[in-house]
């Protein structure tokens, strides 16, 4: 790739560098905000870059797949160096789990725990129904997801937007659209999974009429490998299960172009106002 690339590229944004024993150093780069801080997405990418690091430094690593990370963002990771610790809380005969926290002026900015585990063949394969949606090459790009209406970091992303749209006042909370990196991916993992997951608007976007300022205080996702293709899209779907006092829960989910499950990402927002 050349520089222009990399300055764009999810991969070399979220890249760590060891620095001891378990211990990683990231140079938040600028230019991928979402408010006072980096998007979320691409914090979580970073941590998990470091978990695997040490998870997959051996044969038996290695053969353990990421299953469910969750995480905690306790405040915003601005611009500039930051720290990830990692540590290996337990590894069982299929499962290990790991913990990773980052600061920041010495202050913790986010927690995640990642599971990981060999394959268990059971001979079952359990598939939920994929969202209806045209095929991406029939929508058009969303040319207002985009600063200034939309955060920093949009600008690395093509957004093809499909109804219920943002601030379009609709009676329902639901977000649906085609995304992927403006700058083809070259691999995608679970770093990459992670932050893309986090890229679209909230679902109750839809029933606002201008913008309004959320952010993300929980997150948990489960992934289904399947066969991924780096350059293809995927399709985002938000749904809200529950809101009040100012928080809500919405379920998010991304899908292959053959309508493959890939990841099923909860998060818990709050209005900040």
């Amino acid at each position: 790739m050349d520089e222009v690339n990399d300055l764009n590229d999810l991969v070399v944004a979220s890249a760590v560098l060891p620095l001891g024993a378990d211990r990683f150093g990231w140079d938040v780069p600028a230019g991928w905000e979402q408010g006072r801080g980096a998007y979320g997405g691409l914090v979580l990418a970073a941590m998990t870059r470091a978990i695997e690091s040490v998870a997959f430094g051996d044969e038996d690593g290695a053969s353990r797949k990421a299953r469910a990370l969750s995480a905690s963002l306790t405040a915003p990771v601005a611009t500039g160096p930051s720290e990830v610790q990692v540590e290996r809380l337990r590894q069982g005969n299929a499962v290990t789990t790991w913990s990773a926290r980052l600061t920041q002026d010495g202050e913790v900015k986010a927690v995640v725990s990642l599971v990981s585990g060999r394959d268990r063949p059971t001979g079952h394969r359990l598939v939920a129904p994929p969202p209806a949606a045209p095929p991406w090459a029939d929508v058009p790009v969303s040319l207002a997801v985009k600063p200034p209406l939309a955060p920093v970091f949009t600008r690395h992303f093509e957004l093809r937007a499909l109804p219920p749209f943002p601030f379009s006042g609709s009676t329902e909370p639901g977000a649906l659209a085609w995304i992927r990196q403006r700058a083809p991916l070259r691999t995608i993992g679970t770093p990459e999974l992670v932050a893309l997951s986090d890229v679209c608007w909230p679902a109750p976007f839809a029933i606002e009429r201008a913008p309004r300022p959320m952010a993300t205080i929980a997150y948990h996702c489960s992934f289904a490998w399947v066969d991924l293709d780096p350059s293809e899209p995927l399709l985002h779907r938000g749904t809200v299960v529950h809101g009040g006092d100012g928080y809500f829960t919405e379920i998010r989910e991304l899908w292959t172009t053959r309508g493959e499950l890939v990841c099923h990402n909860p998060q818990v927002f709050c209005w900040i106002k």
